[in-house]
This record gives structure tokens, sequence and C-alpha cells, in this order.
């Protein structure tokens, strides 16, 4: 298992909080991550760092990810059932209303408290359960939900995987973003 997350402003790193706090070290494998960043350098150009654009870009390209509205989170986690709503109404109206980011390591993601928009903004991506299936042999229920967080717009400062079980090409891109933006 590996875990990619980030948040620059927070100077925040998922690995080396996890190692700091519980003295557990991901293994890291070289292999599957060269693979990634060979994959993103193939896809959008060897650059030194990389934008907001670029790894939306990606995730697309790669995983057939598309852009959702953050604040309806719940109405994008699972597409095995049709269901109808109200997209005039969020499902979330602050972070913590997210399983993932009401832990300990949610203090370190702001995108959204008290129904507004933080300074950072988020891009929220979903990639479907069934595309994961075909392409990784996972066996969950649930969508992934990917967010991609900017402070001006264009430049990445974090990102984190909010719903699925780990994905390791994923979470390597994640740690490929946050060494090259």
């Amino acid at each position: 298992m590996f875990i990619g997350a980030f948040n620059k402003k927070n100077n925040f790193c998922e690995k080396e909080w996890v190692y700091k706090k519980w003295g557990l070290q991901y293994a890291f494998d070289a292999q599957i991550f060269g693979d990634v960043a060979d994959n993103i350098v193939r896809l959008l150009g060897d650059k030194t760092t990389y934008t907001v654009e670029d790894a939306y870009k990606y995730f697309h390209l790669t995983y057939n990810a598309y852009q959702i509205d953050y604040k309806q989170f719940y109405n994008y986690c699972h597409t095995y059932s049709p269901k109808l709503f109200d997209i005039s109404q969020p499902t979330i109206s602050d972070d913590r209303d997210i399983e993932i980011l009401a832990e300990d390591a949610g203090k370190f993601f702001a995108y959204l408290k008290d129904g507004q928009y933080t300074d950072e903004k988020a891009l929220a991506l979903v990639i479907d359960n069934g595309f994961l299936r075909d392409m990784t042999g996972s066996t969950s229920d649930d969508n992934l939900i990917l967010v991609i967080g900017t402070l001006d717009g264009t430049m990445i400062n974090s990102m984190k995987v909010l719903l699925h079980p780990n994905i390791p090409e994923i979470e390597y891109a994640l740690d490929f973003f946050r060494q090259h933006s």
C-alpha cells in the first residue's frame, strides 16, 4: 500500500505524516512509480512543473476521469444504482462531511467550510468503478473520487483520493505530481 496525498501550503505529505504519527512506513515500489512517471511524461511531455490542467488531462486520458461539483460529492460515490437528485442542493456543506476528511488527516485539507469555498479551489474528479475494475482488477463498488487543489487556479497545491480503496498507479501519480508541481 502507498498513499500519495499531499498539501504543499500546509507542508503535508501523507506518507511522511503517517510515519511520524504512527511509525508506519509505506513500501515504495520504484517500478510502479517509474511506469507511472513514464506514462505521465509520454502523455504530457517532459516538464519540470505540471499544472492543474496537466493533472486533469492525465487522469482524463488515462482513467476517463471527468469533473464533478465538489459540493455534490455523494451523488457520484456509486454508479451501480441510479438515483434522482436535486443538483441545486449540495450533498456536503463542509469538508468534514466527507468521511476521509473527518479523520485526523482532514485538517490538512480545506476546500469547503460552512458552505463556502476556501482560498484553495477544488477540482474534483470521478473515475467510474467499472473502468477501474476493467483496468486494475479492483473489486470495489465505489467510484474513485480525487480532488486537486489550487490556490491560484493554475499550480497544484494539493491532491487527495477522497473515496476508493488504494489503487497504486493513482497514488503514485499523486506522488509524481507532488514532486513536479
